[in-house]
């Protein structure tokens, strides 16, 4: 599901249970996170608690499906239970954004089956880019072991808009708008689910910055 305004509830519902049939959920764990890099024991430590919190039928667990951070364990969580205990009423669903994603082109097709490449690609940066340049620069693999995609595509500003600003400022209020409305679209799906079926929900907000 591509979308590049916030869509409404009844259009994620629409979505949700009729195009990829799936069911109301008992449980849904939102993960927020950062880049950072993560050791180990806290690594297994989450897993840990993720998979004691799974044993409840029909939880899904909610990240941004990049291939880092939070979501990244929270989406290796999800598949090594499943591995390992069968089923498919464990989820994962990503409210990702596109202008994140390595080889985000390959998406704008009308093909029922893509292709993702999974081998390395880093991304070259100008040393003489401001640190708002480069963080805007840095693309991420979206993460396997989601199951379902919200691909969050955020509309580019008008040429008048884009001519009132130097470059560092452009890039800073293009950075602030594609945060925003990735949040905007989260919140509606969030919103969606916990009003889909009376369920329980458990917030996880992690932040390693």
């Amino acid at each position: 599901m591509t979308v590049s305004r916030v869509p409404t509830g009844r259009q994620i519902l629409r979505v949700f249970s009729s195009t990829w049939q799936l069911k109301p959920p008992t449980l849904v764990i939102s993960v927020h996170g950062s880049y950072a890099n993560l050791k180990k024991r806290f690594n297994f430590t989450m897993k840990k608690g993720l998979w004691k919190t799974m044993e409840s039928v029909g939880c899904w667990i909610i990240g941004d499906a990049l291939d880092r951070g939070i979501g990244k364990i929270a989406g290796e969580a999800v598949a090594e239970y499943v591995e390992a205990y069968g089923g498919d009423k464990m989820l994962a669903i990503g409210v990702t954004p596109m202008n994140s994603l390595k080889f985000k082109h390959l998406f704008n097709t009308n093909a029922s089956i893509i292709y993702y490449p999974s081998e390395e690609d880093e991304t070259l940066t100008d040393p003489s880019m401001t640190l708002v340049q480069k963080y805007c620069s840095k693309r991420f693999h979206i993460d396997k072991n989601y199951n379902y995609l919200v691909m969050v595509s955020t509309p580019s500003c008008s040429g008048k808009q884009k001519n009132q600003h130097g470059p560092s400022t452009k890039s800073q209020t293009r950075m602030i708008v594609e945060n925003e409305h990735v949040i905007e679209t989260r919140v509606a799906v969030e919103r969606m689910v916990i009003g889909w079926r009376t369920v329980g929900v458990l917030p996880l907000f992690l932040s390693t910055k």
